[in-house]
Parts: structure tokens; sequence; C-alpha cells
């Protein structure tokens, strides 16, 4: 029993990693593609406002 909850615990501490790595790079993911939308929408403005 002692052995289960051990190796339980190992499990939820790489589980944790896993889902810190995990919203961590979602969240890298999603500003990078905000950043990328927003700049792409205002370059995309300023060609309209050229013409």
């Amino acid at each position: 029993m002692a052995r289960y909850r051990k190796n339980n615990g190992r499990l939820n501490k790489k589980l944790m990693v896993a889902l810190v790595t995990v919203l961590s790079v979602a969240v890298v993911f999603c500003m990078a593609t905000y950043a990328f939308c927003s700049r792409w929408r205002t370059t995309r403005g300023d060609e309209e406002k050229k013409r």
C-alpha cells in the first residue's frame, strides 16, 4: 500500500509538471498568435490608407 502511494505521488508530480508545461506553451502560443494577428491587421490597414 505504501509503495502504491509513493508511486502515485511521483505520478502526480509528473502530471503537474506536464500540465504546467502545456499551459505555458499554450499561453506563449496564444500571445504569439495575438501579436501576429494584430500586427498583420495594422499593416493591412496601413496598406489600405496608402491607397
